[in-house]
């Protein structure tokens, strides 16, 4: 049987198609980077999700998951985590840490703590919250950011040489979990950052630490940051100003002010208000004389009455006295 030129073309052209359709088609795709997180379609598992968070970059409203949102950033910095200009497919160190993305376990966690920088408040470690952070990435807050930095924390040992490059105080506590001034905040939340007393001067400043009217060159180094000179410092004492009334119940200047009058203890001549100025008292914070403290003392008035009991007590006037005071700023 004879077949005609046209109907072999035809025949040819079938099997061709067929072919076609059928063979791998992976190759159309080999060189695009859908979400441009520098990995190419055919060897990423998530083509569509710049981050990798699972969520498609359509429906993200963070693609480079660096805490701000895509609506405030514009162009190539809704797609550059660490925002140094070079959109992530270009950068190869996303986060900005030193460390190579290809052998970064994490390329979108600064300070490796394990917690991806847009679910961490604090991505540098510095004890500054990134949301009121002037240099983020940069855990000294000196003219070098982290990767540029030989001494991230800056206290003399260099990060090679440094078993914990985000402790400045070598205390072996992270600075983000820690409380470099002693005042019973920690830093990240601390607005008065080394000043252990929050008078508004740093403590390497300030001449009298923990605000006792004592100079610290007249205090020993445990008692420098122990106002009411208890044995404890005020990092552990849950009643700093020894009157009585927890920490956690004052305000402000309260927290040293022993008599509640409104006057710190350091300008105030008589801290307990019994009459004897404090530099001839032998016991400055005893109201009654009675040769008690007052945090020992039931009856600070002696009166007769516990001071549970009496409305005119310590921590009676105390609940006036610091209602009005929110601030010692």
């Amino acid at each position: 049987m004879r077949h005609s030129p046209l109907s072999l073309i035809s025949a040819s052209t079938v099997i061709a198609l067929v072919l076609f359709i059928s063979a791998p088609t992976t190759f159309a795709a080999s060189g695009k980077d859908s979400d441009k997180d520098g990995v190419i379609d055919t060897l990423d598992p998530k083509p569509f999700d710049h981050d990798n968070d699972g969520i498609k970059d359509s429906l993200d409203p963070d693609d480079d998951a660096d805490g701000i949102r895509d609506t405030i950033e514009k162009g190539k910095f809704r797609l550059d985590h660490d925002n140094d200009g070079l959109r992530d497919d270009k950068d190869t160190d996303d986060d900005r840490d030193c460390i190579e993305d290809d052998i970064d376990e994490d390329d979108f966690d600064h300070d490796n703590d394990n917690i991806l920088d847009v679910k961490d408040s604090d991505d540098d470690s510095d004890g500054l919250l990134d949301k009121t952070d002037p240099r983020l990435f940069n855990h000294d807050n000196d003219k070098l950011s982290d990767c540029f930095d030989p001494d991230d924390d800056n206290d003399g040992i260099l990060d090679v040489d440094d078993d914990d490059p985000f402790d400045i105080d070598n205390d072996d506590i992270d600075d983000v979990d820690d409380d470099e001034d002693a005042d019973g905040i920690l830093d990240m939340r601390d607005k008065h950052l080394k000043d252990h007393d929050d008078d508004g001067i740093l403590d390497a400043l300030d001449t009298d630490d923990d605000n006792d009217g004592i100079l610290d060159v007249n205090e020993k180094s445990n008692r420098r940051k122990d106002h009411d000179n208890d044995g404890k410092v005020d990092k552990v004492d849950s009643d700093d100003d020894d009157d009585g009334i927890l920490d956690t119940n004052e305000k402000g200047k309260f927290r040293l002010d022993h008599d509640n009058d409104g006057v710190r203890d350091n300008k105030d001549a008589d801290d307990d208000n019994d009459g004897i100025k404090d530099s001839s008292d032998k016991k400055p914070h005893d109201k009654d004389n009675d040769g008690k403290d007052d945090r020992r003392d039931d009856d600070d008035n002696n009166d007769g009455e516990k001071d549970s009991d009496s409305s005119g007590s310590g921590s009676g006037s105390s609940g006036s006295g610091n209602s009005g005071s929110g601030s010692d700023d």
